[in-house]
C-alpha cells in the first residue's frame, strides 16, 4: 500500500480512507555553492518562471504547477518521469543530472540527512490529507480499513513509527 495525495479528482474513481497522515510538496534543489550560479538557486514560487520542474509520472503535483504557472503568469516546464521515484529523483538533483524536483516532503525529510547538498525548505503545496485508495466499488474493503486504521492510529505503537520514520523535524 502507498499513501496518495486526497484529491477531489481521484474521489470519482477512488474510495478513499480516513486520512493517514498530512504532508505537502516541497521543491528540491540544491543548496546553492560558491561554484554554482546564485540565479538558478529558487527563493520565491515567483522564481519558478521558465524552469524545468521534474516530478513522478501521476503525482497530484502536477496539477498545483499548473496552476502556480498561471498564478505567477509564467510558464514551468514539466517532465514526468514514469521510471523513476521521488528519492531517485532526489539523487538526480543531487548529483546535478536535474535542477529541480517535487517530492512528498516526508520523503524529502528523511533523505535530507543522506544528501546534504540539498535544500528542501521552498513550499510547492498547502498540507494536504494522504489516504489509502480502494476500488470504489470496494465498499466494504474501505469501510473496513476506515475502521482498522481509526483504532490504529490511537495505538503507541503506530504514534512510535510514524514519529521515528515521518516526523524528522
Amino acid at each position: 500500500a502507498h499513501e496518495i495525495a486526497a484529491i477531489s479528482e481521484l474521489k470519482d474513481s477512488l474510495l478513499l480512507t480516513v486520512p493517514i497522515m498530512l504532508s505537502k510538496s516541497i521543491l528540491v534543489q540544491r543548496k546553492p555553492s560558491e561554484k554554482d550560479s546564485l540565479s538558478s538557486y529558487i527563493e520565491s514560487l515567483l522564481d519558478l518562471g521558465g524552469k524545468t520542474i521534474h516530478l513522478v509520472k501521476g503525482s497530484p503535483s502536477v496539477m498545483r504547477i499548473r496552476n502556480l504557472e498561471n498564478e505567477i503568469g509564467d510558464t514551468i516546464h514539466i517532465k514526468e518521469i514514469e521510471k523513476y521515484g521521488q528519492e531517485q529523483l532526489m539523487a538526480m538533483v543531487a548529483h546535478s543530472d536535474i535542477d529541480y524536483a517535487v517530492c512528498d516532503e516526508h520523503i524529502a525529510r528523511v533523505l535530507a540527512d543522506s544528501l546534504p547538498n540539498l535544500s528542501i525548505d521552498t513550499e510547492i503545496s498547502f498540507t494536504q490529507f494522504y489516504s489509502w485508495g480502494v476500488n470504489n466499488q470496494s465498499l466494504v474493503l474501505a469501510d473496513s480499513l476506515n475502521n482498522w486504521l481509526i483504532k490504529a492510529r490511537k495505538s503507541s505503537y503506530y504514534k512510535q513509527i510514524y514519529r521515528k520514520y515521518l516526523k524528522k523535524e
